[in-house]
């Protein structure tokens, strides 16, 4: 029996694990679709191809590393609750696509010109596609931890 009772705790681990995944690369997705959709359509930011590619393969290496997290099995069996994967995928993703936008548009040199109250210069659009590279990148692995 003992060979039984460890196949269904592997068998609960693998479905968290599946459950934690499937969180992760939804919410990222949909942070960078929505993200995406709002900073073409709203802010009319055009954001690179060549960096949302670069984002997509550091996306890849932490998925990497879902594979060997420690997640602790449930006591009862478990079964998929899709709406509530998606609705933690959205809350996620749309905190991080709201926080990216907002950043776009301070960042940019719009109406909304905050920079000279520090005496700064307004950022160039280099450096405002830097800014958001780096806030997506961090944002998607950070992910990992919701």
């Amino acid at each position: 029996l003992s060979t039984i009772v460890t196949a269904l705790v592997h068998s609960r681990i693998i479905f968290r694990r599946l459950e934690e995944y499937i969180i992760y690369r939804m919410g990222s997705s949909m942070l960078i679709l929505i993200f995406f959709f709002f900073s073409i359509i709203v802010v009319e930011f055009d954001f690179p191809t060549w960096a949302l590619i670069l984002l997509s393969l550091v996306n890849d290496f932490t998925v990497m590393a879902t594979s060997l997290d420690r997640v602790h099995p449930n006591r009862e069996p478990d079964h998929w609750v899709m709406w509530k994967l998606l609705l933690i995928s959205l809350v996620i993703g749309g905190i991080f696509a709201v926080a990216a936008l907002l950043l776009v548009y301070l960042s940019l040199e719009t109406e909304v010109n905050w920079w000279h109250i520090w005496n700064l210069r307004p950022l160039k659009l280099q450096e405002t596609v830097a800014v958001i590279y780096a806030h997506l990148g961090i944002a998607i692995q950070l992910s990992i931890f919701s």
